[in-house]
């Protein structure tokens, strides 16, 4: 199952989903331009850096606090919002810098051309995106984001590793919301990420920090997907490639 497929799947498919799914249509870029700049709903406009890596940083400073997003007092609520909005800010600031432009954009080339050059900034792209799916308020956000860089970012941006981050990200924000919708989301979510082999070990000769870097993402993944598979009354089974149903333990009589 390809990529697009697979998270196309498993979005949120209320009736507004679909407007967020028409609004990347045209461009992400203008909706969250809407909402954080125009709207007036962001108190404080964050502090921008003429640096890439302070953005990024600042990004996930803001985000951080935003865990306690599933404490549901209207203060705390109104707090969640106000911090993602910033991220949304800081994030749009950061593809400002790195030259953003869209998969069909006629001169996409003049993005892909400085993350080629720049590859420092192709890997705060990468991090800057799975941090807003990771913190995000809802799963429609999360999937919005996930999706943002499916369809409008250039595929050269997209790796194994960034899709396995996606796929546990998503997993954790729905496992977080933890409504009955959303649990079946991400209980789906393990399913086709186990069949992806999203928590198979990949070894390549002569690359040791590649294949640190993808053991990191999968040992978070199988730590994410197994508590939502044991919810579920199932596990990963010991090699890691399928849902197993949980063995309930013999009881002896003495």
């Amino acid at each position: 199952m390809q990529w697009q497929q697979f998270v196309a799947e498993h979005a949120p498919k209320p009736v507004l989903f679909q407007k967020v799914r028409d609004q990347l249509a045209s461009t992400i870029l203008k909706d969250v331009h809407a909402r954080v700049v125009t709207s007036g709903k962001l108190a404080k406009t964050p502090q921008v850096s003429q640096r890439n890596t302070n953005i990024f940083d600042d990004i996930v400073a803001y985000c951080r606090p935003h865990q306690s997003r599933w404490n549901k007092t209207p203060e705390v609520k109104a707090n969640r919002e106000q911090n993602f909005m910033a991220c949304e800010f800081l994030f749009l600031a950061l593809l400002s810098n790195i030259k953003f432009r869209r998969r069909v954009a006629s001169d996409v080339d003049v993005f892909e051309s400085h993350l080629r050059n720049f590859r420092v900034d192709w890997v705060l792209f990468q991090k800057a995106v799975t941090t807003l799916v990771r913190y995000a308020p809802d799963p429609e956000t999360a999937f919005q984001y996930a999706i943002f860089i499916l369809e409008d970012a250039p595929k050269m941006t997209q790796d194994e590793r960034l899709r396995i981050r996606l796929t546990t990200n998503l997993i954790y924000v729905c496992k977080s919301n933890g409504s009955v919708d959303a649990m079946r989301q991400a209980y789906k979510l393990v399913e086709s990420g186990l069949r992806l082999g999203y928590s198979k070990q990949q070894r390549r000769d002569g690359m040791a920090s590649e294949n640190h870097r993808h053991d990191e993402a999968h040992r978070i993944f199988l730590d994410v997907s197994e508590p939502v598979a044991r919810s579920q009354g199932m596990r990963i089974d010991r090699d890691n490639h399928r849902l197993v149903p949980i063995l309930a333990r013999p009881s002896f009589n003495h």
